[in-house]
């Protein structure tokens, strides 16, 4: 790359790596003879810099998250099977991809405030109906659990929500004391989804 980072992730054995770099280009790395894959970019948007990466385990396909665009990648042939645009209502404020594979989610923010989830199997999307946020506030983490059957959505009011992943149904609520001024700026599940860290 030539010039910074944006983004970076693992594959889940560890022998490759992923990045995202603001010179426009995500490359692919081979870990242990420490040489380039493959340089993947855009043509028809040569400018796009993504804020997060998510490579599938079966090693097929990658999801590139921005606040303006999410893409879909053929790790292969470098093609975009497809792509989540914003709009002039909302923007993209968190994306993150479920363990499973099956899942991706992003947090919406903007006019049309919400969580967006959508059910990923090969090529085939199927949308969940959008989840409005309360009090017009924005979910701006989100994070799911080990098991992918849960995701965890907060932002900058004083709760945090557990979703249903299947079926975007409210789970429960976590609320903090009055007293507590926090914002959530991560969050993640313990392994046995027992307690989750802000």
């Amino acid at each position: 790359h030539e010039k910074p980072l944006s983004a970076l992730v693992f594959s889940t054995d560890e022998k490759q790596l992923m990045t995202a770099s603001m010179d426009f280009t995500i490359k692919l790395w081979d870990l242990e003879k420490q040489h380039l894959i493959k340089t993947f970019q855009d043509p028809n948007d040569l400018k796009y810099v993504p804020d997060s990466l998510f490579l599938f385990q079966n090693r097929k396909y990658f999801i590139s998250g921005h606040r303006d665009r999410i893409k879909m990648w053929d790790l292969k042939t470098g093609k975009i099977l497809k792509t989540w645009n914003s709009s002039s209502y909302y923007s993209f404020h968190d994306t993150k991809l479920s363990p499973d594979n099956e899942y991706l989610a992003a947090g919406c923010g903007g006019a049309n405030v919400g969580l967006q989830i959508w059910k990923i199997k090969e090529e085939m999307i199927q949308q969940i109906p959008r989840i409005e946020a309360p009090s017009n506030n924005c979910f701006t983490q989100l994070a799911f659990s080990p098991d992918s059957h849960i995701l965890a959505a907060g932002g900058v009011w004083k709760e945090i929500k557990l979703f249903d992943v299947k079926t975007g149904s409210v789970l429960t609520t976590i609320r903090t004391p009055k007293e507590i001024e926090i914002l959530f700026s991560t969050m993640v599940f313990s392994p046995n989804v027992i307690k989750l860290y802000v």
